[in-house]
């Protein structure tokens, strides 16, 4: 962490380009097309604690949503 940077890409304010969750889908893109070491906020603040509990919100989200569209595509197939 001592060679931890902070870095915000953006303001809140002013998305630019991103989109809030579950809207459509404009674009692809990576931590490097949007700042200049990688890092997106305050990575000095990060802890383990706060890593393992960010991994298994970004976790439980992503089987969420998984779920939705596999939800979704079985009542699709069926009214066919």
């Amino acid at each position: 962490m001592s060679v931890a940077v902070c870095e915000y890409s953006g303001r809140i304010d002013d998305p630019g380009e991103l989109r809030a969750e579950r809207a459509p889908a404009t674009m692809a893109w990576i931590t490097s097309d949007l700042s200049k070491s990688g890092i997106m906020g305050d990575a000095p603040a990060g802890t383990p604690e706060r890593g393992v509990k960010w991994t298994d919100l970004t976790a439980a989200a992503y089987a969420a949503s998984i779920t939705d569209v596999a939800r979704a595509g079985r009542s699709e197939f069926r009214a066919r």
